[in-house]
C-alpha cells in the first residue's frame, strides 16, 4: 500500500473515531463494507450497521449483508425502506435517487438515535463526486457523513485497503446498480 493510501486511511479512521459513534447505511457492497469495518475498528459497539430491505434491493443482497455483519460481530438492525411508496420516487424523475436516499438516511438516523448515536455515515467515495448522484444532495441536507469521500478515497483505493488491511472477502465484489436504474427516467416505477 502506498504512503498516500496510508495517509487517506488514517484520515478515514480519524473521521470515524471523532464521531464517538455512528450508524452506517450498510448495503453489503465494498464501499459500505469498508466504512463499517473501519467504524467498528474505531468505535466497537458504537458502530451500528443499518441494513434496509426494499423492492429495489434484491433480498439475497440483504441476506448476505446480514450474514456478513453477523460473521464480524457487528451490531446491526434491519429496516424496511419502501421508496416505491414515495410518489416523487415512483414518478422516476432524474433526481429519483434523492427521494430514496432521503428516506433511507432519515430511517438510519432514527435507528442510531435509539441507542444514542448522533451521526450517520454512508459509503459515497471520491469517484462518486464526478457522477450524477442526486442522493448525495440528500446526504448533504441531512448532514450524513461520507468519510470515504472526505478522505479522498476512490474505488480502487477502497479495494486495495479492503484486501490488504482488512482482508475483506468482498473486496472485489462488482458494483451493483439499483434495480430502479433499469427504468428510463420519466417512466413510472410501480410495484
Amino acid at each position: 500500500m502506498t504512503p498516500e493510501i496510508e495517509k487517506k486511511l488514517s484520515h478515514l479512521r480519524k473521521i470515524l473515531k471523532d464521531t464517538d459513534g455512528c450508524a452506517v447505511a450498510f448495503s453489503g457492497g465494498v464501499d459500505s463494507s469498508l466504512v463499517l469495518s473501519v467504524a467498528h475498528e474505531m468505535l466497537g459497539d458504537r458502530a451500528l450497521a443499518v441494513i434496509a430491505t426494499s423492492s429495489t434491493y434484491p433480498q439475497r443482497e440483504c441476506d448476505r449483508a446480514v450474514e456478513w455483519v453477523k460473521s464480524k460481530n457487528i451490531p446491526y438492525v434491519v429496516i424496511a425502506s419502501e421508496e416505491l411508496d414515495i410518489p416523487e420516487f415512483s414518478k422516476n424523475p432524474t433526481n429519483r435517487c434523492y427521494y430514496c436516499k432521503k428516506e433511507l438516511f432519515v430511517k438510519v438516523r432514527e435507528q442510531g438515535e435509539k441507542i444514542g448515536l448522533r451521526h450517520v455515515a454512508d459509503g459515497s467515495n471520491a469517484d462518486d463526486a464526478s457522477d450524477h448522484r442526486p442522493g448525495m444532495d440528500a446526504a448533504c441536507e441531512l448532514s450524513v457523513l461520507s468519510p470515504l469521500l472526505e478522505s479522498g478515497i476512490g474505488k480502487e483505493e477502497i479495494r486495495i485497503i479492503s484486501k490488504e488491511v482488512y482482508n475483506l472477502e468482498n473486496a472485489d465484489k462488482p458494483s451493483m446498480a439499483c434495480l430502479a436504474s433499469r427504468f428510463p427516467y420519466g417512466h413510472s416505477i410501480v410495484s
